[in-house]
């Protein structure tokens, strides 16, 4: 099993190979996770991976309709405030993550790339509005052709809405507007699902196995997201959710399904 976030991305072209693609009108397709403590069972590269296999997959899509993309190199220098504590989280500024993906996707269009799409693999609301903050700069130097794709819970969590930049993807079966309703969170069966079926190599399944779940609903989540005594009482163990039910072929249809509805509401994009 190969379990690199590099393959099939730009740091395997050359920069000549990048420039033709360029030229050809590829799109790009831009990971952004950060690296974050993710429980017993999942490495701190995990929303690396997650954003990472969107992009490949969403790829692989793109070009059985005939539209070239390429993948960016995975962005993982994010906001982890509320994890921060545990050994593993890195936490840059939103200021600061606002600037360097200001940079980066200036960075992009002055090679000439007319389309970039940005596929957040982390939920947190000041790493998302940074992403937001970035895109509305270089929208505003640019023009259109940047857009940030985003499942609607984790839109809706971050009060994230929609934009000329922001594409929110309404994925019913992974939402809840119920405020008592447990969520499933961090770390727990929808991140697990995933990375079980795609990189089953590095998930801990033996501890994966022990976990019992928590019980945090959408009326706690704000509170949840301070790291604050909800959280220490909730997550002790780094995790929010039911991990133990991951289910690989979930986790497959997840993607597969995020992947088509993104594509299918940003047609007239590509």
């Amino acid at each position: 099993m190969d379990s690199s976030f590099i393959r099939e991305t730009m740091l395997e072209m050359t920069w000549m190979e990048i420039r033709d693609a360029a030229s050809r009108g590829a799109i790009v397709l831009f990971p952004i996770g950060v690296v974050e403590e993710h429980g017993p069972h999942l490495n701190v590269s995990t929303d690396i991976y997650l954003s990472y296999v969107v992009a490949r997959e969403a790829r692989r899509a793109l070009l059985r309709m005939g539209k070239e993309a390429i993948i960016a190199p995975p962005f993982y220098w994010g906001v982890n405030g509320t994890t921060v504590k545990f050994p593993g989280s890195f936490f840059v500024s939103r200021a600061t993550m606002t600037t360097l993906l200001v940079e980066l996707h200036m960075s992009l269009k002055q090679w000439g790339f007319k389309t970039i799409i940005d596929i957040p693999g982390h939920g947190e609301t000041d790493h998302l509005l940074a992403i937001e903050d970035a895109l509305k700069a270089v929208h505003e130097r640019t023009g259109e052709g940047v857009y940030m794709v985003l499942p609607s819970f984790m839109a809706e969590k971050a009060g994230v809405k929609i934009s000329p930049y922001t594409v929110v993807v309404d994925v019913p079966a992974l939402s809840s507007e119920d405020p008592d309703a447990y969520l499933d969170i961090h770390a727990g069966a929808l991140e697990v699902s995933p990375m079980l079926h795609y990189f089953p190599d590095i998930v801990r399944t033996d501890v994966l196995k022990t976990l019992k779940p928590t019980a945090i609903t959408l009326r706690d989540y704000p509170e949840w997201e301070t790291g604050g005594e909800l959280f220490d009482r909730v997550s002790p163990l780094g995790y929010a959710g039911d991990p133990a039910s991951g289910n690989p072929e979930l986790g497959k249809l997840m993607i597969e399904t995020y992947i088509q509805e993104s594509l299918r509401q940003m047609f007239d994009k590509l």
